[in-house]
């Protein structure tokens, strides 16, 4: 009926403005973080194993004026770890804030990326279960290397795709995003391979 077409199409219309996502990714990280820095006291046994036994001695090496270099971590991650370590004055909680600030940024490109290839009211039903996802949550407050790698992927991806036709600005910004993600796990390296595939068969359109 004319009266649910416009319903949907308001609907659609607030999906659509350019603070709707926003404020959805602030207040996930407002909510995360203040239930995460209240109730995640100690570490788990699972992820943030390697958090406690790698990657905080890399980050006082650094903070000790070493740069550590592991044959199978990236140093990028421990890096951001020690100055956020350094700021709040307990590395724990630096990488809780870090994994709760990732996933946020990660809900924000989720939205974004998905509205450029299906449609806003897809991106946002997809974006809520994303976030309301009991596994996604887990990783949200848990300190590691997850949430901070899968956003610097996925601002490689949104920047790759920001656009209709592809230009030398994002190529640039998705190049080092996936850099980044390259120093912060090794197996960054499939973004590279990935580029270097779609540049191939779409060269012309540069």
């Amino acid at each position: 009926t004319p009266e649910k077409k416009r319903t949907s199409w308001n609907f659609e219309k607030y999906i659509c403005h350019n603070h709707t996502v926003l404020i959805i990714s602030a207040v996930y990280f407002v909510l995360v973080g203040v239930i995460s820095f209240i109730f995640h006291k100690v570490g788990d046994y699972g992820i943030e194993t390697d958090f406690f036994w790698g990657y905080v001695p890399s980050a006082k090496k650094i903070l000790a004026g070493e740069i550590p270099m592991d044959a199978f971590r990236g140093p990028l991650y421990p890096m951001v770890l020690a100055i956020f370590g350094f700021i709040l004055g307990d590395f724990f909680r630096a990488g809780i804030f870090i994994a709760v600030f990732s996933a946020s940024v990660l809900v924000y490109v989720t939205f974004e990326l998905l509205k450029k290839i299906f449609s806003p009211l897809i991106s946002f039903f997809v974006t809520v279960l994303l976030a309301l996802n009991p596994v996604f949550i887990q990783f949200s407050y848990s300190s590691g290397t997850d949430m901070f790698f899968n956003a610097l992927a996925a601002l490689t991806l949104f920047f790759f795709f920001k656009d209709k036709e592809l230009n030398f600005k994002n190529l640039i910004l998705a190049a080092v995003f996936g850099g980044l993600s390259y120093l912060t796990r090794y197996n960054g390296i499939f973004l590279a391979s990935f580029i270097i595939v779609i540049l191939f068969v779409n060269s012309w359109n540069i």
